[in-house]
């Protein structure tokens, strides 16, 4: 069963990023970014990853997240 994610104002306020035009919808988020927009914590956002409920890039050891897709997820 996939966790649900709860949306709240200010969540979206963080999902949207700063009004600057020079961050665009490809920028990845790191964990502990992510955790505070779903607020949950950033183990949360790992284990969620790897078993798919989130997505997610890993590079090498560490898992990126696009902000794209977490807006989407969120929106959904």
């Amino acid at each position: 069963m996939k966790n649900e994610i709860q949306i709240t104002e200010s969540s979206q306020d963080v999902i949207r990023g700063p009004s600057n035009p020079m961050i665009s919808n490809g920028t990845l988020l790191k964990v502990e970014e992510v955790a505070r927009i779903l607020r949950l914590k950033p183990e949360t956002v790992r284990a969620m990853a790897r078993r798919g409920d989130l997505p997610a890039i890993k590079l090498g050891r560490v898992w990126r997240f696009r902000r794209s897709s977490i807006s989407e997820l969120l929106e959904d």
